[in-house]
């Protein structure tokens, strides 16, 4: 959570990977204004399984919404030279539940 109110509300991320992650700790990352906010990352024990069509959807995202837009470069869109991909995960408290937003 930021340490102090946003302009634009703050979304959790989904990091997907090819091979699991080891333990990460939390590390700070720093928001609009120099808000800092605290990033955690949790495994998870099942694989996920992802068709073409969703892997094209994922590495779109990653590279226009995510890498053009923070890094302001144009890359090549080729899923396979990826190690990993972002996604906007949507979190229902009153189930308890994730998914892909």
């Amino acid at each position: 959570m930021p340490s102090e109110p946003l302009k634009q509300p703050l979304a959790a991320m989904l990091l997907l990977t090819r091979h699991p992650l080891p333990r990460v700790p939390h590390f700070p990352m720093y928001l609009e204004d120099g808000i800092e906010a605290q990033v955690t990352l949790e495994n998870l024990e099942d694989t996920l399984e992802v068709d073409d069509e969703d892997l094209g959807l994922l590495t779109a995202f990653t590279m226009n919404a995510v890498f053009a837009d923070v890094f302001n470069k144009v890359y090549q869109h080729d899923p396979s030279r990826m190690g990993y991909w972002l996604a906007p995960l949507a979190v229902e408290s009153s189930k308890g539940s994730m998914h892909l937003a």
